[in-house]
């Protein structure tokens, strides 16, 4: 039965497919924002991502690592444990200056056992929706952060 109830799982897994891959040179949501201020665009993503219900774990000049809680869905049900319970989401934003321009790339993870020892890193598999609404922040930031 417990066998049955397996592949049952990896099967619903398998149908929901998320959409097609991202094409970007490292595979994960990855943006360019042309002649931007590093700090405005620093201080955005920081203040939208607490907005949006995220906690900071982590900052530095050129990474913000942020977390929370998953919401309930298959994939937070097979990661949880009776250890820490639920998982959580991590996405880490790397920003690399280049002259005037920043680029932006995020991992995304499901994080079992989060701020334990017993911490466990699986890696999430972004898509085009993530890459789209990456662009899509981008083309904001770089209206709302020019540089003068």
């Amino acid at each position: 039965m417990k066998k049955l109830l397996v592949i049952a799982v990896f099967t619903a897994l398998v149908a929901c497919d998320r959409g097609p891959p991202i094409t970007t040179a490292s595979g994960k949501p990855d943006v360019v924002m042309r002649a931007v201020d590093r700090a405005c665009v620093r201080e955005n993503i920081l203040n939208n991502l607490l907005t949006s219900g995220w906690n900071i774990k982590s900052t530095s000049e050129v990474q913000i690592v942020v977390e929370r809680q998953a919401p309930p869905s298959v994939a937070a049900a097979l990661l949880s444990t009776g250890y820490s319970g639920a998982p959580y989401q991590r996405v880490t934003f790397n920003l690399v200056p280049s002259g005037p321009d920043l680029r932006l790339v995020a991992d995304m993870a499901w994080v079992s056992n989060a701020n334990t020892r017993f911490e466990k890193v699986h890696p999430a598999q972004a898509n085009a929706n993530d890459q789209a609404a990456a662009e899509s922040s981008a083309r904001r930031a770089e209206v709302k952060c020019a540089q003068k």
